[in-house]
């Protein structure tokens, strides 16, 4: 599961504002002093730390219940998540989308 940042579009230091979300503004994490700033730096790279190291801990046994085919699919899916970690420790653009179809984050 390499770390490798040479696809990812690093964000514009001017784009993350430091001031309180404006009022009636959308929820997002370009203001710093948000809530959503906060989840999106802080809770949620710790949050796909515990699901990583739970799908990697649990692996043997889902690849006994399901067969080795999954073994792959498996790793694919720790490795997607790490690269999703690494783009908001390091403050990468990440896509945007609606939440209809066939959606890739990474």
């Amino acid at each position: 599961m390499a770390n490798s940042p040479t696809n990812f579009i690093k964000s514009d230091p001017d784009c993350i504002i430091d001031i309180q979300t404006p009022r009636y503004s959308f929820l997002s994490a370009q203001y710093k002093q948000s809530f959503a700033y906060k989840t999106m730096r802080n809770r949620l790279p710790a949050i796909l730390e515990n699901i990583i190291e739970n799908i990697t801990k649990d692996a043997e046994n889902i690849i006994a219940e399901f067969g080795e085919e999954t073994r792959k699919e498996i790793y694919d899916v720790a490795d997607r998540i790490l690269k999703l970690k690494f783009k908001l420790e390091n403050d990468y653009v990440m896509k945007t989308f609606k939440g209809e179809g066939n959606i890739s984050l990474c």
